[in-house]
């Protein structure tokens, strides 16, 4: 079916003009339109005129610039969702974050109602469901990475935490579970959140870098230099040694794991030693 366009309608407008005048079910796919924009032009194409006081309606209803409105199938707006739009911290993010999330709604609501179910009906099983299809669908023709999907899951979160916190909904589809930060804190992270998502891109590392991070990483030191009284890490010489190898000959893991004896220099002879400093 073909996509209605975006129209700066208000929702009531929206309602009595252009859903009821097309069809109250357009298609099975949540519609997403934005308020502000200015009011409509008069006249040809079924456009509604005389509504040249549209901004200061929208205002009077409360609605922001740009707020964006989900109708639903069946040509209904949700009175919880513009609320949840105009009062949330989602009304409080940036202008991309907020564009990205409510498509990121759009589309998971539409899955729903496929599903014979409301935005607000959505359980913990079709999450894992929409999950599946959105990375691993073999008929997905769109399939989504990692990251996109952590921010997916922020968005759902976000949502569903505030309806509940609300009273609107009973519980959250998106199920959490605690794990330990760096410092030994618990946070809270969503069960779905993928394991291939890179939380830095460090391209090089100065030699002092490297051996803090080898120092802390694997061999059970602290930041300030101190042996970790807590740590309970096995075979650190050998870790630290393997990661020496990598840090100075620049081979990948697999590379050096297959290294033979034959194959490493010779240290005992006079030449091969390094003598430069170590740059601490």
């Amino acid at each position: 079916m073909r996509r209605l366009r975006r129209l700066p309608y208000t929702f009531r407008v929206l309602f009595k003009i252009v859903l009821l005048a097309r069809g109250a079910c357009v298609s099975d796919e949540w519609q997403l339109f934005w308020a502000g924009g200015g009011a409509a032009a008069a006249g040809a194409g079924g456009q509604p005129g005389g509504w040249a006081d549209l901004a200061e309606r929208e205002r009077g209803l409360g609605f922001r610039e740009r707020q964006p409105i989900l109708v639903s199938p069946d040509g209904r707006v949700d009175a919880r969702l513009s609320e949840f739009f105009r009062r949330s911290r989602f009304a409080s993010r940036a202008v991309g974050t907020r564009e990205s999330y409510v498509l990121d709604y759009r589309l998971f609501f539409s899955f729903l109602w496929r599903a014979g179910r409301g935005w607000d009906q959505a359980r913990v099983e079709d999450l894992e469901d929409w999950e599946d299809w959105r990375l691993r669908g073999r008929d997905n023709p769109r399939r989504i990475g990692g990251a996109k999907w952590t921010r997916e899951l922020a968005a759902l979160r976000m949502l569903y935490e505030w309806t509940v916190a609300k009273g609107y909904v009973a519980a959250s589809p998106v199920r959490l579970r605690t794990v330990r930060t760096r410092g030994g804190g618990p946070v809270q992270v969503p069960e779905l959140t993928p394991t291939d998502v890179r939380s830095s891109n460090v391209r090089w590392l100065t030699p002092r870098a490297f051996r803090l991070w080898r120092d802390v990483g694997l061999r059970g030191y602290g930041a300030d230099g101190r042996r970790d009284g807590s740590w309970r890490g096995r075979n650190d010489g050998r870790d630290a040694a393997f990661a020496e190898v990598l840090f100075a000959s620049g081979l990948r893991r697999r590379e050096a794991g297959t290294l033979l004896t034959a194959e490493l220099p010779d240290w005992t002879v006079p030449d091969l030693v390094d003598t430069r400093c170590d740059c601490r």
